[in-house]
């Protein structure tokens, strides 16, 4: 294969990685919709599913180094393979719960929903040294653009056929994309590219504690994890527990509570823009070390605050970080968003 026949194969790997990015996200966010409502219907409180949502997070957290591991023996494609049917087979026994019990037990074959991961796996392998951090930002805007029409549909569907179906279709969306991937993507994306070899290891054991400590090793890793697990406390909090929120305090029914996550979403989905921009120009250690984690941290917190404390302001600094980053827009009067948001629930 000549090199620029090479390239366009590589560019329409990436593509497909994209496509199945936006689809992936799309059927989380759908699901996403569908738990507070089948929760609150299978008579499940506030606290409940607080433990629902964090029973999901600690089987997600045991699942990623096992699901890393999975990928670098076996390959993009097997990932991406293992994570759509892994979210496929959650949203199916989603759909089929009748009770709390089964409700909780759907979240098990979760442990490899990695979707992201494995696309980020398909990005590095086929993106030079130089442009790698703006296609891993790139990837994060399609996921931003699933959230949008993720939250949208689900609260559609859940509106006009039921919990249920939407778990459903989200499960056909994932089924799809497997077919996708099984077509389009090949076994191994390391071997399309000249600087990134095929990973040549004498242990073929998933759970090798030796490869989790040398990764932890390496100049810089430690600190970025830690980076990592910093922003994703809020995020976390925020992606799990919002919706009920919105659907207890607020009284939004699903249709508008699924609008509200969209427009949540294109908030996202113009900061991962605006930071996969940003790395273009600097050097992604120093762009996370410059702060990027601590403005999102005061972005979800001003957003919070806004909604659930209405008739107080914010913090200035935020303000002037939003007015840099998303345009000289006026933001309205501290309470605004919460009696619009009441309006619409009434």
């Amino acid at each position: 294969m000549t090199g620029p026949q090479k390239d366009a194969r590589m560019g329409f790997i990436i593509q497909i990685a994209h496509i199945n990015m936006v689809l992936y996200s799309t059927c989380f966010w759908i699901q996403n919709g569908v738990m507070p409502y089948l929760s609150k219907r299978l008579g499940m409180d506030t606290v409940m599913f607080g433990y629902l949502q964090t029973t999901f997070a600690i089987i997600q957290l045991l699942g990623g180094p096992l699901f890393g591991r999975f990928g670098d023996l076996f390959g993009g494609r097997a990932a991406l393979s293992l994570a759509y049917l892994s979210s496929g087979l959650t949203y199916v026994l989603m759909g089929l719960s009748t009770s709390v019990s089964l409700l909780f037990l759907s979240r098990l074959p979760s442990v490899f929903m990695h979707g992201m991961q494995a696309a980020q796996m398909i990005v590095t392998d086929l993106s030079s040294e130089s442009e790698r951090a703006g296609a891993l930002g790139k990837l994060g805007i399609s996921y931003g653009l699933g959230m949008i029409v993720g939250s949208s549909a689900g609260g559609l569907l859940i509106s006009k056929f039921g919990e249920s179906f939407a778990a459903y279709i989200a499960a056909v969306g994932s089924l799809v994309n497997t077919i996708i991937v099984m077509k389009y993507i090949p076994e191994h994306t390391k071997s399309l590219t000249q600087e990134n070899k095929p990973e040549l290891t004498s242990s073929r054991s998933i759970f090798n504690v030796n490869k989790f400590f040398r990764l932890l090793s390496i100049p810089g890793a430690a600190e970025i994890l830690a980076i990592k697990t910093i922003t994703a406390l809020p995020i976390g909090v925020f992606q799990s527990m919002f919706s009920v929120v919105a659907m207890n305090y607020f009284k939004l029914e699903a249709e508008y509570n699924g609008y509200l996550m969209a427009y949540v979403g294109v908030l996202q989905m113009k900061w991962r823009q605006n930071m996969a921009a940003q790395s273009v120009s600097k050097d992604p250690p120093v762009l996370l070390r410059s702060g990027c984690g601590k403005h999102l941290v005061r972005e979800y917190y001003h957003l919070v605050w806004e909604l659930l404390c209405p008739g107080q302001e914010g913090s200035a600094e935020s303000s002037a970080f939003s007015r840099t980053h998303y345009g000289n827009f006026t933001r309205p009067p501290a309470g605004t968003i919460h009696q619009e948001v009441q309006l619409r629930g009434q």
